[in-house]
């Protein structure tokens, strides 16, 4: 069994299935009441049945664990257990939480959580996870993380620890940069790039990071005439942006009415940078929307009629500065 876990409700995979040993067992209790014949090999069946290891749990600093219950989270769940529909997210597929089998599949995961904490009565717990990981996350002592980890039901106990990525060096783990790289390839810095037009929609991001400092262009591709932002990230002073930049050249902001709509300051400062320092600024509201609602993976804030429309006046505006 693999089975590969980031601390969060966003990202594992898994191989194998949860309940594998309960129907191995359950095969052999049937083939017995049936009268089926069932082979031992004598030499194992005289000796004594070996003792099962203690876990090993790694103590956690902070007393804060990871349980990871057997059960496959709703968007693995392959349907195997009796009275309960598949969940299994297909290719290409969405999980729709509002699903009336995800809906009871959650409800099921809650019970085991439950029996879990109930036999266990001094852990408090502080998160639950069912869609991409089953499971759930508390604080504990390690004795009793060790009695959680030899619970039935528990595919694995760890602690609770927070990694740090790296994006700084994202150019040399993915081969763009160094000699014989990606870069060097397209033709190095004075052609890489050139004529490419990129575009980041729900760019949330911290600006001080060393991924986002200035990197070396050419005049080709410094020859950007428009830019649309959605919902942009606040405040500017943190950005620095360079206002006069944007003289001769155009831009359009869709804001949302969770952001404070376009009287929002940052808005509104936005706009009129880029006015004084000679360029056109258009800001569009969207009533009703909450921040991210153009990004359709995110159903707690995606409106559809809004993005439609933000969509299609994005192009418009590209079709009108870019021709």
């Amino acid at each position: 069994m693999t089975r590969v876990v980031r601390r969060d409700d966003h990202a594992v995979s898994q191989l194998g299935g949860g309940r594998t040993h309960r129907r191995a067992l359950r095969g052999v209790a049937l083939a017995a009441a049936a009268g089926v014949p069932i082979v031992v090999n004598a030499a194992s069946a005289n000796q004594t049945p070996p003792t099962a290891a203690e876990p090993l749990v790694k103590r956690s600093d902070t007393g804060s664990y990871i349980v990871q219950l057997d059960d496959a989270p709703v968007a693995e769940y392959d349907g195997s257990i009796a009275g309960l529909p598949a969940t299994k997210v297909l290719p290409g597929g969405k999980l729709l939480k509002t699903a009336a089998p995800v809906i009871d599949y959650v409800k099921h995961l809650t019970g085991e959580r439950d029996q879990l904490l109930k036999a266990v009565p001094g852990v408090k717990k502080l998160y639950d996870y069912s869609y991409t990981y089953a499971g759930f996350s508390a604080q504990m002592s390690y004795g009793e993380a060790l009695k959680l980890a030899k619970s039935s039901g528990v595919k694995s106990v760890e602690p609770s620890e927070i990694q740090h990525t790296d994006t700084v060096d994202t150019p040399r783990f993915l081969g763009l940069s160094g000699k014989g790289g990606a870069w060097q390839q397209a033709g190095g810095i004075d052609k890489a790039g050139d004529g490419v037009i990129i575009g980041m929609i729900d760019s949330g991001f911290v600006p001080e990071r060393p991924s986002f400092a200035p990197m070396e262009t050419t005049k080709l591709s410094d020859a950007i005439v428009a830019t649309v932002g959605f919902y942009p990230p606040l405040p500017w002073e943190k950005m620095a942006p360079k206002w006069s930049n944007y003289a001769g050249k155009s831009a359009l902001i869709h804001c949302s009415e969770h952001d404070g709509t376009s009287a929002a300051p940052g808005i509104r400062m936005a706009v009129n940078a880029i006015t004084e320092a000679g360029g056109s600024c258009v800001a569009y509201d969207y009533p009703g929307t909450d921040h991210a609602f153009f990004n359709d993976d995110r159903p707690e804030a995606y409106h559809a009629s809004a993005a439609a429309t933000a969509w299609a006046r994005t192009l418009a505006f590209f079709r009108a500065t870019l021709a």
